[in-house]
């Protein structure tokens, strides 16, 4: 990284309390007993497979910010929080600050340019 510039400071006592947060509400949502399909009314199993899709979603996005979570506290332990996992370069200092103000840890992963690369081959590949 460029010694000139100025990187936010991390704070880790608060990624930390973040991975407890998440690992919270997975485990809540994880407990959540499931719609019953025994119904035989129709509505009722359409609502209730709404209802399951809908917590799968979420518990899905949950295990992601959980992972990146996860992995911006190893960097951090590591000492190389704001470099890009692909081409290792900075990813940039107005990115990590409106990263880490957000609580988007994935987007510390990588930087402006190789995201970007990244989500137009996901679009050639039709993902």
């Amino acid at each position: 990284m460029n010694p000139q510039t100025e990187y936010p400071k991390v704070n880790r006592s608060v990624i930390v309390r973040d991975i407890e947060l998440l690992r919270t509400k997975i485990r809540k949502l994880r407990e959540q007993p499931s719609p019953s399909r025994e119904s035989s009314d129709e509505i009722d199993v359409a609502n209730g497979c709404d209802e399951q899709s809908r917590r799968l979603a979420n518990l899905l996005l949950l295990e992601r910010k959980l992972e990146a979570a996860e992995d911006l506290l190893k960097d951090v332990d590591q000492g190389t929080p704001f470099i890009c996992r692909e081409c290792h370069e900075p990813i940039g200092e107005e990115r990590a600050q409106f990263a880490l103000e957000n609580k988007m840890y994935a987007a510390l992963r990588l930087c402006v340019a190789c995201a970007g690369g990244a989500k137009n081959a996901r679009k050639k590949n039709g993902r």
